[in-house]
C-alpha cells in the first residue's frame, strides 16, 4: 500500500510508545475498551511495518484478539476458561512448530554446534562440543514440552526444564554468551 511507505518514523516510535502504555493499562485496568484499542493499534502497526510480522507479534495479536471476547467483570465465567485453555493452545503448537522446524540437517550439523559453543569459554572446547551433540536432543524436548505443558497433570514437569531452557537463550544473547541481538 503505497500511502503506507511515507510515514515518519516519528510515528513508529509514538505507536510503539502507546503500545506499552495500553498494554501496562490493559493489565492494570483489565477495561475491555483498553484491549480493543490495543488490538486495532496492533493492527495498524502490522500494516505500517511489515518486519513486525514475526512470531512473537502475531501470537500476541491473536492473544488480544482472543481478549477482545473476554469479560472482564465476570472473570470466572466459562469463556474465560476457554480463552486460558486456547492461550494454552497458541503456546504449545509454537513449541510444537519449533520443535519440528529443527528437524533438519542444518540444525544438527551447524545450529545445535552454534547454541552451545559460548559454553567453551567456561568449560572448554570438548565440553561445548559434547553439549552441541546433546542439543540434537532439543527438538525433540520442545515437541515433547509442548504436549506435557498441554496436559494438567504433566504440565508440573515440563515447567521448570522449559523456563531452565529459555533462561539459557536468553543468557546465550548476553556478553556472557554470544552477545548476540
Amino acid at each position: 500500500i503505497s500511502f503506507l511507505e511515507n510515514i515518519p518514523d516519528s510515528v513508529s516510535i509514538i505507536l510503539f510508545v502507546l503500545t506499552l502504555a495500553l498494554v501496562l493499562f490493559s493489565a492494570l485496568m483489565q477495561r475491555q475498551k483498553i484491549i480493543q484499542v490495543l488490538f486495532f493499534l496492533l493492527i495498524i502497526e502490522a500494516l505500517i511495518d511489515q518486519n513486525r510480522w514475526q512470531p512473537w507479534f502475531y501470537q500476541y495479536t491473536l492473544m488480544f484478539f482472543l481478549l477482545l471476547f473476554y469479560n472482564c467483570k465476570k472473570p470466572e465465567e466459562k469463556k474465560a476458561v476457554n480463552i486460558l485453555h486456547i492461550f494454552r493452545l497458541i503456546i504449545c503448537g509454537i513449541y510444537f512448530w519449533s520443535g519440528l522446524q529443527k528437524l533438519n540437517t542444518d540444525y544438527f550439523n551447524d545450529t545445535a554446534f552454534w547454541l552451545m559453543q559460548p559454553m567453551g569459554k567456561y568449560f572448554g572446547d570438548s565440553f561445548a562440543h559434547t553439549l552441541g551433540n546433546l542439543a540434537g536432543a532439543i527438538p525433540y524436548f520442545e515437541v515433547a514440552l509442548a504436549f506435557g505443558l498441554l496436559f494438567a497433570k504433566t504440565r508440573k514437569y515440563f515447567l521448570i526444564p522449559g523456563i531452565l531452557m529459555h533462561a539459557y537463550i536468553i543468557l546465550l544473547m548476553t556478553p556472557l554468551g554470544r552477545n548476540y541481538n
